[in-house]
């Protein structure tokens, strides 16, 4: 039996789960986990890890889908029948922006270093001439 908010419950194909079926563990990576599921019919699964909204992603064999908060702080998703892949992902959010800050960041400090050693090296020769 798993509790859960009325939003994560009315997106449920069914508020009832036999609950037969088998889950394993294939990989364990701190931003990756995956599993391996297999049960005749459609399933909830609960994952005895915490449930945070930002960052972390579930698909199922490939196709995104929606991780519920389960048991006050819990994750669960349901899961097809038959032989499936659960993936779970942690993507730090704005990464991607962060890290274009960041080079765009590097490109223009590097640029600025090189344009005051080309006016240092032109004010030098200048003066050599002189």
């Amino acid at each position: 039996e798993a509790m859960m908010l009325t939003s994560f419950a009315k997106n449920l194909s069914s508020k009832t789960f036999s609950g037969e079926g088998t889950v394993k563990m294939t990989s364990y990576d701190p931003e990756k986990i995956r599993y391996k599921t297999s049960s005749k019919e459609k399933q909830f699964v609960v994952f005895s890890e915490v449930y945070y909204p930002n960052g972390w992603t579930a698909t199922i064999n490939g196709k995104a889908v929606e991780i519920a908060k389960v048991d006050y702080l819990l994750r669960g998703v349901e899961v097809p029948s038959g032989e499936n892949v659960i993936e779970l992902k942690f993507v730090t959010p704005k990464l991607a922006s962060l890290n274009m800050v960041s080079s765009l960041g590097c490109i223009l400090l590097f640029g600025l270093i090189g344009l005051a050693g080309f006016m240092h090296y032109r004010k030098s020769k200048a003066t050599e001439v002189k």
